[in-house]
């Protein structure tokens, strides 16, 4: 049996998490974290073949993680989920998408499906 790809969702409002995992988690193993500090601990403890983070959120932002992520883990696609990109400073990072908020559960499905093909290629 092939193992699930595991999909990593950053979002501090629980309601946002909870609905990601329910559409995701059929297809995927799927990995919730509140803040970027959680992701953090998360990406370094175990493979993660793909990442939706939200933007605004407490302590660190969205685009810190990226940026984080770009650095250390630079094969990982990671997309950027937000309701407000505005004043982001998305330049210099490598971001597979941006999603507006509120974003469809097929259009979630359909990103992370293609998100899931591109780590499989590198």
């Amino acid at each position: 049996m092939i193992p699930k790809p595991t999909v990593m969702i950053v979002d501090d409002e629980a309601i946002i998490r909870n609905v990601s995992y329910a559409v995701l988690s059929r297809k995927y193993n799927v990995i919730l974290a509140p803040d970027v500090a959680q992701a953090k601990r998360e990406v370094n403890a175990q493979t993660i073949d793909a990442i939706i983070t939200d933007q605004i959120m407490s302590g660190e932002l969205g685009t810190d993680l990226i940026r984080y992520l770009n650095q250390k883990y630079p094969t990982i696609p990671v997309s950027l989920m937000s309701g407000n990109t505005f004043g982001a400073d998305l330049t210099e990072l490598t971001i597979y998408k941006v999603l507006e908020k509120p974003v469809s559960n097929q259009i979630l499905r359909e990103t992370v499906a293609k998100m899931i093909v591109k780590s499989e290629d590198q």
